[in-house]
């Protein structure tokens, strides 16, 4: 039984090797980790600290990171990772960010059809969940990671002061973020039926978003661009 069990893991051992994609350039990892490092440091993700002081009665359960490295072309694009899994006890209500419905796009594009002179325009916000503030944990305190080594020291961890990619919450961290932006610095009123729909009365603006894409309908270009403003710079 066992050696039937070691062919068959060879045999998906093989499978698996043979489907992988061929390995990233290591120069074009190098650098796409420095332009990630330097992201890091820009928006204050975090401080580091001795694990030693870490104290299980008050903080949450560290969290591990990892490098996620991706081959885009000319050039690679890497990410550290936070490896948040689901636990039991997670509260859904806790995490929750909205998922727009069609409705509200097919709404700006009806709405920016009417009228030649009115336009639309489509965003992505940069470094989304870097400009969100993470969620402290009930005795007030941050989340931990240790983050991978060569970019971390070895017996120090990360108290992250934003949200990372892979974390439960960071989500709903950007949600709450881009909600208190818009409404309190663009003059945005947001939707008391559907979350991820705003307007703006004068210049009139309508817009929708998506985690760190948006769309704006607006009476002129310049009125559009200025949802921009909100999304693909740092707020």
């Amino acid at each position: 039984i066992f050696a039937l069990l070691d062919d068959q893991f060879d045999e998906f051992e093989q499978e698996w090797c043979l489907n992988q994609p061929e390995s990233i350039d290591p120069d074009k990892v190098l650098k796409a980790r420095a332009v990630e490092g330097d992201r890091l440091v820009k928006h204050d993700v975090y401080d580091e600290f001795p694990e030693e002081e870490y104290d299980p009665e008050l903080d949450d359960e560290i969290i591990d990171g990892r490098w996620v490295d991706e081959d885009r072309g000319e050039e690679g694009r890497s990410r550290v990772v936070a490896k948040d899994y689901k636990k039991k006890d997670d509260e859904i209500r806790l995490n929750y960010a909205g998922t727009p419905d069609s409705h509200g796009l097919r709404c700006l594009t009806s709405m920016a059809a009417e009228d030649r002179r009115r336009k639309m325009v489509l965003s992505d916000a940069t470094s989304a969940y870097y400009q969100s503030p993470s969620i402290p944990n009930k005795n007030g305190r941050k989340p931990l990671m240790r983050a991978p080594e060569d970019i971390c020291q070895r017996g120090k961890l990360w108290r992250l002061h934003k949200a990372m990619p892979g974390m439960q919450n960071a989500g709903r961290s950007w949600s709450d973020h881009q909600a208190e932006v818009y409404v309190n610095k663009g003059g945005f009123e947001r939707c008391p039926l559907d979350s991820l729909i705003y307007r703006k009365k004068e210049p009139k603006v309508r817009l929708e978003v998506h985690g760190d894409d948006g769309g704006a309908e607006g009476e002129t270009r310049a009125a559009a661009d200025g949802h921009c403003r909100f999304m693909t710079k740092d707020i």
